[in-house]
């Protein structure tokens, strides 16, 4: 079941990306990752020593490439969320969630499109962050301003 809502979370990630310009490896992985999370908690049960070593292991592992966008690390979240509820056997709460949640991103996507069309919504426009010296520097546009982080 974990790997038929990551499929779900997959096609709704696929078709909520602009310009189809997604990682065909990352939608791959979103396919799999709640199976696996799922595994690896049915795995521990609730066993403390095989969560402790479980987490050890893990901690050995991490992600090798350059973090994606907010919403590609939201989307993992998502993926890893069902698979937790699936692995520990809540499978109407995963379904549910699944569900809900694709039709939040579904419904975003096509209301941005709306306002985009509507001239009420810039997609050019970008904001950028940066931090200085304890500053916290937002560039929207062509303007630059600060924000006191101390």
């Amino acid at each position: 079941m974990a790997l038929v809502l990551g499929l779900i979370v997959s096609l709704v990630y696929m078709m909520s990306s602009e310009n189809k310009n997604y990682s065909r490896d990352f939608a791959m992985t979103l396919v799999f990752l709640p199976g696996i999370v799922a595994i690896v908690i049915m795995l521990i049960g609730s066993s403390t020593a095989r969560a402790l070593s479980m987490a050890g292991a893990f901690a050995l592992v991490r992600f090798r490439s350059a973090p994606g966008t907010a919403k590609d690390i939201a989307i993992v979240f998502f993926v890893m969320s069902v698979g937790l509820a699936a692995g520990l056997g809540f499978i109407t709460f995963a379904i549910i969630i699944t569900l809900i949640i694709s039709v939040v991103i579904v419904v975003g996507v096509f209301l941005g499109l709306i306002l985009t069309k509507a001239g009420l919504f810039d997609t050019e426009s970008d904001m950028d962050f940066m931090f200085n010296d304890g500053l916290l520097e937002v560039k929207y546009g062509d303007k630059w301003g600060y924000i006191n982080n101390k």
